[in-house]
């Protein structure tokens, strides 16, 4: 049951946040108000991941969760910051943000399919930690 409830929240972030940049990928013009929507909309259903990710990420490895979360973490920022440079490519090269809003859309989508697939709430370990003995 737990594990249903974290995939769920998974679902709704990746592909919440999918959904909501649709509008931003696909229509060849939206108005500043729904754009600012669609990107309030992607912010709200990424915050799901928080209850899906990161908590799975505690139910399944316990002992290493804060260096699984550290290591996704320290991807995420490297991916955020090649981000800035791939938009800003994608957009001089195009002229037009919706390439720019397609590939995180993309992105999301193969997220989503990625986690429900393979993770399958199996206990992982990454390091062969034994606790410190008491001198």
């Amino acid at each position: 049951r737990l594990r249903l409830r974290r995939r769920a929240a998974h679902a709704v972030s990746t592909l919440g946040c999918a959904a909501a940049t649709l509008p931003l990928a696909a229509l060849p013009a939206i108005s500043p108000a729904a754009a600012t929507a669609a990107v309030v909309g992607a912010q709200v259903c990424y915050a799901a991941c928080f209850s899906g990710f990161h908590a799975y990420v505690q139910d399944v490895a316990p002992r290493d969760a804060g260096l699984i979360v550290a290591i996704t973490n320290s991807c995420s920022i490297a991916m955020g910051i090649l981000a800035n440079v791939a938009t800003g490519f994608i957009v001089d090269s195009s002229g037009s943000y919706r390439l720019a809003f397609a590939v995180p859309l993309l992105l999301y989508v193969s997220s989503a399919v990625l986690f429900l697939w393979l993770l399958r709430g199996q206990p992982i370990r990454i390091t062969d930690r034994a606790p410190a003995a008491a001198a």
